[in-house]
């Protein structure tokens, strides 16, 4: 009687777990996904924080180049006009 009990219980764990499985199976992608958006989005605005700070900074290089290539066309027209 016992064994037989066993036997059923074991039988039907089986059977629970094999309905079960593919639900399970779809939670944890589920979590698996949102653990992942999390961490992307996390690093999307570490990432972005950062970067607007290297902007302001390559923005004020590129205006101090600007001024740079200003100067040198001036520095040309100067040597030209020497030249002249």
């Amino acid at each position: 009687m016992v064994s037989t009990s066993v036997f059923l219980g074991l039988v039907i764990f089986y059977i629970i777990c094999c309905l079960l499985l593919p639900l399970m199976l779809k939670i944890c992608n589920t979590l698996r996904w949102k653990i992942n958006n999390i961490i992307t989005s996390d690093s999307f605005y570490t990432y972005s924080s950062s970067s607007i700070g290297f902007h302001r900074t390559s923005s004020v290089g590129s205006k101090a180049g600007s001024k740079v290539a200003v100067n040198k066309a001036e520095t040309e027209q100067a040597v030209k006009k020497s030249l002249s």
